[in-house]
């Protein structure tokens, strides 16, 4: 894009100049030191796909614009598309204060400034009118999300320091990485550990000093993130998925239909307002927390497990209160 900004600013420079000489592929080519077959290739791109009213003269032997050319048409998307950008921009402000801000915010600018003219919204109105605010931000080093992304796409396997949420000292970790996901605000890397041979899950913000190696690997066909995550409540999955049945007062069972908790979750409205809803769940653990935030207005009607889980919880609860 580079070369293409600055062939149309010399194209457009002499089309509006009677002095300037009309550039060619050769006289381009030198001073943006590459192969005039590569300009070409740029021009082709910049009369075919970007539909620039560019023609050679034969009688100069330089290019020319035939038409006006106010704004440079990188982005030609409408106002319905740019609103759905904003707020993917607004969702990413959660990294506010962390060291992805900072390329965050110029690469959303450089975007806005090419869209000058094409909108009939401004970038600036739109980026006023939404905001997202959310707690619990994963926060880890840019260069520890760069490196294990990188070898996650380019399929190398990948060495890192980690220390268990239980641990204080950090182990080396050698991996296949698979996949990279963020869930409830935090990034984690789906990997085959290759030390004990079985799929692992691990947490990025734990992670210090990887690096890829030159070994290359082929990801297995049948792995399948969304299938790790199906019987999930956000990370932790199982073999054995458990029914989970939890029955809402009337000020929770609002609260709870208004927001998408579990990829496929059963409802059944009850008399007064109440509300029961029922998922497959593979591992206890994350719904556990999720059920204490609710405090008095939950009830957990199955498994017997989490009953018993809950009801100790609450009695440890209590007894700090006391």
């Amino acid at each position: 894009m580079d070369r293409i900004l600055f062939i149309h600013q010399k194209i457009r420079e002499a089309t509006e100049s009677k002095h300037l000489a009309l550039p060619n592929c050769s006289s381009l080519a030198s001073e943006l030191e590459c192969n005039p077959k590569t300009v070409q290739r740029d021009i082709d791109f910049m009369r075919e796909r970007l539909r620039l009213p560019m023609e050679f003269d034969p009688v100069s032997k330089g290019f020319i614009y035939t038409g006006s050319v106010s704004d440079f048409p990188l982005l030609q998307i409408s106002t319905k598309e740019i609103f759905s950008l904003i707020v993917a921009k607004k969702v990413l402000a959660q990294y506010k204060g962390t060291p992805f801000e900072a390329p965050l915010h110029s690469v959303f600018s450089k975007m806005g400034a090419s869209l000058t003219g094409v909108v009939s919204m401004s970038w600036a109105d739109l980026d006023q009118a939404l905001s997202f605010h959310s707690i619990g931000a994963s926060l880890m080093e840019i260069e520890v999300f760069q490196q294990v992304c990188q070898a996650t796409a380019e399929q190398r396997e990948l060495e890192f320091d980690y220390r268990k949420i239980d641990s204080t000292k950090f182990e080396r970790r050698r991996v296949k990485p698979y996949h990279v996901a963020n869930i409830n605000s935090q990034w984690y890397l789906f990997c085959l550990d290759m030390d004990k041979d079985q799929e692992r899950t691990f947490v990025l913000s734990r992670m210090r000093s990887p690096k890829a190696s030159s070994t290359r690997f082929t990801s297995p066909k049948n792995f399948s993130v969304e299938q790790r995550l199906k019987n999930s409540f956000g990370v932790f999955s199982g073999d054995k998925p458990q029914t989970v049945r939890i029955r809402f007062d009337r000020f929770a069972a609002t609260l709870v239909r208004e927001r998408s908790w579990h990829p496929k979750p059963q409802f059944q409205e009850l008399s007064g307002g109440e509300l029961e809803m029922e998922m497959q769940l593979g591992s206890l653990n994350e719904i556990e927390g999720w059920i204490l935030s609710w405090g008095a207005h939950a009830t957990v009607l199955a498994p017997a497990e989490l009953k018993k889980r809950i009801a100790k919880a609450a009695a440890s609860i209590r007894d700090k209160y006391r």
